[in-house]
């Protein structure tokens, strides 16, 4: 065991020895403790240059450099000596021909690869990144904006690791020249984190092809962006993309938490999820992705995603809002994911599920004021604050809907089943051509708007649904006992079982027409049949011959026609599947 320099030099005298002679502190034992000493002490010097130009003396195993260029710029290192020629870009070279190694840590800063302290740009960012992703650890990048001319890509597993700037606007990277696929492209690795910075893509600026994303990440488990921000960028923001789902499955745990993607009214996606298990979008900020075009959405659970969850994000200025689903995967394309929490504003197709199954969104505010764009024209006939499509058991939920505008749809519902619309509080409630739109294979949806604030709603029965015998059910405040339906072939359908008071118009407008059948209805339900108006008359035949399928004839009091002649007129009938009679009470 090496001796200690107060061991080696102790005082013989105060110990009653002599202190000369053969009581001299021995040659073996200062040897010893010398080496010991420059074997475990570091050789000093200024900057990592000078470890080019020094000799270490052989067995002194540490380097320590006071800055990457000058002292105290923060590039400051522990270096250790290596028993064989580096490989890495990394690593150095003495002037004796010894190599080092940076010193195993838990956390790096990239000023010790020269970024922001007197390094290029690139090049300085390359080495910082290719270390990290290799050697695992935290890599702390610091204040500034670093311009990249090749975008980043790892295309093999990394270690474990952790890139942190100093905070959103703080910490930037820029796109210089022309752009590939992705700015920041992540494949095949896992457990990592990336926080705390800026990617300016420069779509505006330079060459971006389409399909240009600024963060794409690709098959990976356990993968956390935090605190990121995306601008200017073409395609999608934030991006997990993986296509090989049959044979790699379903990924875990991929987060995006308070990130912000601003697009630049480019027609872009903000941040999208394909092929996760329990992924999570949460208190993120979307705006600015441009409103004409395909649909673009700021937060989409988009194909084979199971048990997500999406929620607080703040979406503005979007031709898109929240959807679940892709047309482009068959039913079901996501499974028990979940949008709570959200507020859209300034989007043209605020909510969309489609192709899923057992899914929910929830949206505190939908405020599409000035949601069409004048310099698309279809928009003034393709805008939804709802849609949903090829869906079972879907819930869609809104607090406050203000902003929309007439003549485009609410909710349509091509092919949906077991679903339900819930509106808490509606205002400006339009008097629109087409409120309301259900396809053929709808059946079995609710759809509920609890209060309104504006004009009443006059539609017609078919604005209920598209020609289809499928039960579906819409109930407006305090009005939802009334509508207005035209006679068709001596017949009406009734759709909606909520609606109890029909105020029945003659066909084509004629002077009087014959109400003879009533499709529709179920067991025991009682409906009011009014008219119109007072210039035109209603007449109601009373059992009527030979039924056309599905239909039911009336079955008057005194067996005798009754004719509606004004608006003071009122009839009531129930229905009795027994009998497929609808009786007058």
């Amino acid at each position: 065991m090496v001796q200690t320099a107060n061991t080696v030099w102790r005082d013989f005298e105060a110990d009653g020895i002599p202190s000369s002679g053969e009581h001299d502190p021995k040659k073996s034992e200062i040897r010893a403790w010398g080496t010991f000493i420059e074997r475990n002490a570091a050789w000093n010097l200024l900057n990592v240059a000078a470890i080019g130009s020094n000799s270490i003396p052989d067995g002194m195993n540490f380097i320590r450099t006071a800055g990457y260029a000058t002292p105290s710029d923060g590039g400051g290192a522990l270096y250790v000596r290596l028993e064989a020629p580096g490989t890495e870009p990394w690593q150095k070279q003495s002037s004796d021909g010894a190599w080092w190694d940076i010193a195993e840590q838990q956390e790096y800063a990239a000023e010790i690869f020269g970024l922001g302290v007197g390094g290029v740009d690139t090049t300085s960012w390359e080495l910082a990144a290719g270390f990290i992703t290799k050697r695992g650890g935290t890599l702390r990048v610091p204040a500034g904006e670093f311009t990249l001319t090749n975008d980043w890509s790892v295309t093999s597993a990394a270690a474990p690791f952790r890139i942190v700037g100093a905070g959103k606007d703080v910490t930037i990277f820029k796109r210089a020249d022309t752009g590939t696929f992705a700015y920041w492209n992540i494949v095949s690795s896992s457990d990592y984190v990336i926080a705390d910075l800026t990617l300016n893509c420069q779509r505006s600026n330079i060459a971006v092809g389409a399909g240009s994303h600024a963060l794409r990440i690709d098959r990976g488990d356990r993968i956390t962006v935090r605190r990121v921000k995306v601008t200017d960028y073409t395609d999608t923001g934030i991006i997990y993309f993986d296509t090989a789902d049959a044979e790699n499955g379903l990924h875990d745990d991929i987060r995006v938490i308070e990130c912000e993607c601003d697009g630049m009214n480019s027609a872009n996606n903000g941040i999208l999820l394909n092929n996760t298990r329990r992924g999570l979008m949460s208190f993120n900020k979307v705006i600015n992705l441009g409103r004409q075009g395909a649909p673009q959405f700021a937060v989409q659970f988009k194909a084979r995603n199971v048990d997500g969850k999406s929620f607080g994000n703040w979406i503005e200025n979007c031709r898109g809002g929240v959807a679940i689903g892709s047309t482009e995967v068959a039913s079901p394309s996501n499974v028990n994911c979940h949008s709570s929490f959200e507020i859209v504003k300034g989007a043209t197709r605020a909510l969309r599920i489609t192709s899923s199954n057992f899914c929910t969104i929830h949206a505190e505010i939908v405020d599409m004021d000035e949601a069409s764009d004048a310099g698309n024209l279809t928009e003034d006939t393709d805008e939804h604050a709802v849609f949903l499509n090829q869906v079972d058991n879907c819930v869609v939920r809104i607090g406050h809907l203000r902003g929309y505008e007439d003549t485009k749809y609410i909710v349509a519902m091509p092919t949906a089943v077991g679903c339900s619309v819930l509106i808490d509080n509606w205002r400006n409630v339009p008097q629109t051509s087409k409120f309301l739109d259900l396809g053929a294979a709808a059946s079995g949806n609710v759809i509920e708007v609890k209060n309104y604030v504006g004009t009443r709603f006059d539609f017609m029965m078919d604005l209920v649904q598209d020609a289809s015998a499928s039960q579906n059910t819409f109930i407006l405040a305090d009005d939802v006992m009334a509508q207005r339906t035209t006679i068709a072939s001596d017949a009406i359908t009734i759709r909606n079982p909520a609606v109890a008071r029909y105020r029945l118009d003659t066909e084509s407008a004629a002077a009087t027409d014959n109400l003879t059948y009533i499709a529709g209805g179920t067991d025991g339900q009682v409906v009011f049949l009014t008219t119109t108006s007072d210039a035109r008359d209603v007449v109601l035949v009373h059992n009527g011959a030979a039924p056309p399928a599905g239909h039911a004839p009336l079955f008057l009091k005194g067996a005798v026609n009754r004719t509606l002649g004004t608006i003071n007129d009122i009839v009531a009938v129930m229905f009795s599947s027994f009998a497929n009679k609808w009786i007058e009470i």
